[in-house]
């Protein structure tokens, strides 16, 4: 039965049950509640009344084991049959044309309760359910008895208490407690586990719309609302945020998203997340350190998977534009070191006038020497390979040579609009010649790394000074990540030190609040640990993979699509095209809103040309994915404007 007017909840009820179990024209039917449509409760219910239409005894106070978890995340995996003690007795005896049926209730108990019963009976039991203010038909609330300590490790939690007699109902608030929390608040906590489950129902149902929803819907923003005064709780949340936000949400995680570079969000990853905001976790200090230690693994299995030796360190940030400002940043000290002075201390004007070199840099270079105080106009760009984005090392070595003084080097690995890529063995070499200090920024082109088809790509990468990677592009973990390698740590403690008496010395190994800008973070690192231990090498190299194939389809697509001409080779995950003739920016722009309920695609200028660019860098996108993007991009050109 469905929620009715007295409750929000499901009723699951046997019917006939009593007929097979019938004395004296008396029998009895079980009944169990859950705030979840779930099938699972119906076949609780069928192994039920099965069990005792085969003639076992089960009344009040009998359990049975049900080998699994209610449902998901439950920790109940015993029934324990007992009164309907939610609704009085008018509820415990059913009249029937024939008879009566008393009917009994099926509450969630944890093994752990059930042990506690069979010691102290079923009355304790139903004691520490009271004391602890819990819901005993809701499968996802906490149980009310700790599991027992394991032989030899009689733990302790109080005088003359063991940790298995001690009742769980200490870990939660009591009434009064409760009574003292704002009410949504206190409503919210009693009833987390359902309201988790139904906020999982929300991310499972729009994550199964993906493939289908418009990639970039076309709506209107909504009027904006009032702050709440009187908020309504979780549920309430949830239903405005279904009804005027969810529709309006891109399919940014999908298969199609292909603006920018994207990526998705794979299963582990998701689950990494979830689990980091659960724990909520500050992993910027020692004095708490499992986050801390969870990042450098995680760090450590990011520069094996790119080829980087343990000269490199490595820090994680919140993506490749402050990964670029703190190698710069390092880069920056490295020029203080080189003359002298104490940037960090003495400010970056003690530096005079800084040349920074680079054929394309990527704009967030230019806005790192904004921060750093370096200035934009301290970007040199110097002259690139014909018909490339990759930079002419001849001109490089003749504008090194011009130079006084020490400087400092930006090379690409994976350009935007191309992916093209510097010589960075060769600017390596020029690196050692001159003196520089080589930053290269592989933010999405590290991962060229994974596959051996294309990893002469990067090869040089670990002879930088520092490098910049993206891990929300290509390694498919949620927004915000990313991660800083450096050979210089000391450097960077320098700069990034903070200076308080309750974070303890510097030290040998600074911890991570001395790495970065943030003096606090969430443990972002989470993500990134769940997949690659739940995919390995193997499985990110197979994504890099299927996306460079699927950026090469595309290509060949659009190649033979009249209309359609492609603006450089596919060299990695990148198609760059315009349109044949008259590309304005107004007619790429209208070719891309076309079809943007099939697939998103975003504006550049190559070569003094407009153009749109698919990057291919998510998980989800298939064969499938690029013959429907191909299509669309077909359809369009047919169809006449307006």
């Amino acid at each position: 039965m469905g929620p009715g007017p007295r409750g929000g909840g499901w009723a699951y009820v046997t019917a006939g049950c009593w007929e097979a179990t019938a004395e004296d024209g008396h029998g009895l039917e079980f009944v169990l509640t859950a705030d979840v449509r779930d099938r699972r409760f119906v076949e609780l219910l069928v192994m039920i009344a099965d069990y005792r239409r085969g003639g076992h005894r089960l009344g009040v106070a009998h359990s049975l084991p049900i080998g699994e978890p209610w449902v998901p995340g439950s920790a109940c995996d015993h029934l324990l049959i007992s009164l309907p003690h939610l609704h009085g007795p008018e509820l415990e005896h059913c009249p029937l044309p024939d008879g009566h049926a008393r009917v009994l209730w099926a509450l969630p108990v944890t093994a752990a309760e059930i042990g506690f019963r069979r010691r102290h009976g079923h009355e304790a039991l139903e004691r520490l359910f009271h004391e602890a203010a819990v819901v005993p038909t809701d499968p996802f609330r906490a149980s009310v008895v700790r599991a027992r300590a394991r032989p030899g490790h009689r733990v302790r939690i109080g005088p003359g208490q063991p940790v298995g007699r001690r009742l769980a109902s200490t870990t939660h608030p009591t009434d009064s407690e409760k009574r003292a929390m704002h009410p949504e608040l206190a409503a919210d906590l009693s009833r987390l586990p359902a309201l988790l489950e139904e906020t999982r129902q929300v991310a499972a149902a729009f994550l199964a719309s993906l493939d289908e929803r418009a990639v970039v819907p076309v709506a209107e923003a909504p009027a904006p609302a009032p702050l709440p005064g009187h908020g309504g709780g979780l549920r309430a949340a949830l239903a405005e945020f279904g009804e005027r936000w969810e529709p309006r949400l891109s399919a940014g995680a999908g298969p199609r998203y292909f603006g920018f570079v994207t990526g998705g969000v794979t299963p582990a990853a998701l689950a990494g997340d979830w689990l980091a905001a659960t724990a909520d976790q500050n992993s910027n200090s020692s004095l708490d350190g499992a986050g801390q230690q969870l990042e450098r693994e995680t760090a450590g299995w990011l520069r094996e998977l790119f080829g980087l030796s343990a000269a490199h360190s490595g820090t994680f940030v919140s993506g490749a534009t402050m990964s670029n400002t703190v190698g710069l940043a390092i880069a920056r000290q490295w020029l203080g070191e080189r003359l002298g002075v104490d940037v960090a201390e003495d400010g970056a004007a003690a530096l005079g006038r800084v040349r920074v070199l680079s054929g394309s840099a990527h704009s967030s270079v230019a806005k790192a020497l904004s921060v750093l105080g370096l200035g934009r106009s301290a970007l040199v760009r110097v002259p690139v390979l014909p018909g490339r984005e990759a930079v002419d090392v001849a001109a490089l070595e003749r504008a090194l040579a011009a130079g006084d003084g020490p400087c400092v080097l930006v090379a690409n690995a994976g350009t935007v609009n191309t992916v093209d890529f510097d010589d960075l063995r060769a600017l390596a070499d020029l690196r050692d010649r001159y003196g520089c200090w080589l930053h290269v920024d592989a933010a999405f082109g590290a991962f060229a790394a994974l596959a051996p088809g294309h990893a002469h790509l990067v090869a040089g990468l670990d002879r930088a000074d520092s490098v910049c990677v993206d891990l929300h592009k290509w390694l498919n973990v949620p927004y915000d990540s990313a991660v800083q390698f450096t050979r210089r740590p000391d450097l960077q403690a320098q700069v990034f030190r903070n200076a308080a008496a309750y974070l303890g010395p510097l030290g040998e190994d600074p911890d991570l609040v001395h790495l970065t800008p943030e003096n606090s973070r969430r443990l972002r690192a989470l993500a990134a640990w769940f997949t690659l231990r739940a995919y390995g090498r193997d499985g990110h190299r197979e994504i890099v993979e299927r996306c460079v194939a699927g950026a090469r389809a595309l290509g060949e697509a659009v190649g033979a699509t009249p209309g359609l001409r492609l603006l450089a080779p596919v060299r990695l995950n990148v198609v760059c095209f315009t349109l044949a003739e008259d590309p304005t920016p107004e007619r790429l722009a209208a070719l891309a809103a076309a079809v943007s309920d099939e697939a998103f695609l975003t504006p550049t200028h190559y070569a003094g040309v407009p153009a749109l660019r698919a990057a291919f860098s998510n998980w989800r996108t298939t064969e499938a994915d690029v013959r429907r993007t191909a299509a669309a991009l077909a359809r369009a050109l047919r169809t006449p404007a307006g």
